[in-house]
């Protein structure tokens, strides 16, 4: 495989997933370093304890290229929009500290080196995507929930919810503009860039499933029904 992209700023947020960025930095890492020719990483602690903020900082001081943020705010989305701001690069790949998606799958979010779309969307429900070890139970309630989304919002995307996405900056002005702290920060994004007339490309990807994941099925899918509720207010 021949270089990827020219440039790449990779965002990860985590919060207390200290062990999970300790098993994936050093392959994401390598991936990154042999397929891109500039690129860094900014790793996002949000609300984590100060035992997993050191860990953190101590196992990257072997890394160039690393950066590791912390901020006060609980959320994925806080954290996330906390490494757009801060990226230095215009082309933008965040991704769950897991790596449910492998790194090596953002080959194909593009095309002649180049992000195919201002946002690019992984896909875990495409019949032609690869989704291992998924519960039943969390691929029913997530099915119902971006069913309900693409009704309240007229959309029609298949995953709005894959923590592998992809932006460029540059085109898509607006990315960071999302005012949503927790896991509902997708669907802002995917409403910012349809108010843009922002291209957005869905792309099959390779799941597997993370049977640790913190998300709660009933807890926090309560809590993005409650935030998709004021973001329909925001956007209507």
């Amino acid at each position: 495989m021949a270089q990827i992209i020219n440039e790449l700023s990779l965002v990860i947020p985590t919060k207390d997933d200290h062990l999970k960025v300790e098993k994936n930095l050093i392959p994401v890492y390598d991936f990154l370093k042999k397929f891109v020719e500039n690129f860094e990483i900014l790793i996002i602690s949000n609300g984590s304890t100060k035992s997993s903020i050191n860990y953190i900082d101590n196992f990257i001081q072997t890394f160039d290229s690393i950066n590791h943020h912390k901020i006060n705010i609980s959320g994925k989305g806080a954290a996330v929009r906390e490494g757009i701001t801060n990226s230095k690069y215009d082309n933008v790949l965040f991704s769950d500290a897991d790596f449910s998606v492998k790194i090596n799958e953002f080959s194909k979010f593009v095309s002649n080196q180049k992000l195919k779309s201002p946002l690019v969307i992984g896909n875990r429900r495409n019949k032609v995507s690869v989704n291992k070890k998924t519960p039943l139970l969390r691929k029913i309630t997530g099915y119902a929930y971006i069913k309900l989304i693409n009704i309240l919002f007229s959309l029609n995307i298949e995953d709005t919810q894959c923590g592998f996405k992809a932006i460029d900056k540059k085109l898509f002005s607006k990315c960071d503009a999302f005012k949503t702290n927790g896991f509902s920060f997708d669907i802002e994004i995917i409403l910012l860039a349809e108010s843009q007339d922002i291209s957005i490309t869905e792309v099959p990807v390779e799941y597997v499933h993370d049977s640790d994941s913190k998300v709660s099925v009933l807890i926090d899918t309560f809590k993005m029904l409650i935030e998709i509720l004021s973001i329909k207010k925001n956007f209507d």
